[in-house]
This record gives structure tokens, sequence and C-alpha cells, in this order.
């Protein structure tokens, strides 16, 4: 994964697999428009700049294991 201002891009077994800018306006989905809060005019955690903190998540049915995972500033 990587952080580049507010471009978020993640790759899977080497493919690109998600590109994301935070703040830009979400599209309509299969299931309709998106909700509300997903727009950065009404959920301030969606706006540049981009801070904080990195976690890993997975649902609690699931097991999942994480190898070689590392934080490294951009250079």
């Amino acid at each position: 994964m990587t952080v580049a201002g507010a471009d978020f891009n993640a790759w899977l077994d080497g493919a690109l697999a998600l590109e994301y800018t935070l703040g830009s306006e979400p599209t309509a989905g299969r299931r309709g428009p998106p909700n509300p809060d997903l727009f950065p005019a009404n959920n301030a955690v969606l706006r540049p700049p981009v801070t904080g903190k990195v976690g890993l998540w997975s649902k609690t049915d699931s097991t999942s294991y994480f190898k070689d995972y590392v934080i490294s500033p951009q250079q």
C-alpha cells in the first residue's frame, strides 16, 4: 500500500487492486446512491491531508495472517 498526499494505492500479488483519492466524490454503485456520510463535505475524516495511524482489520468470522508487514516513510 502507498499513501502519497491524498492518493491511496494498494497491490495484491503484484497487481494494482485499489486506487482511491481521499476527498473525491463517491459515485453510485450497484445498490444505488452512496451514503451521505461517504461525501467529504459531510465527513471531515475523508478530507486531506492524510495523517494518522496504520492498522489491519479482518472480520470476526475469518482467520487472517499478515506477513512481512512494514511501515516506512516515502523516500
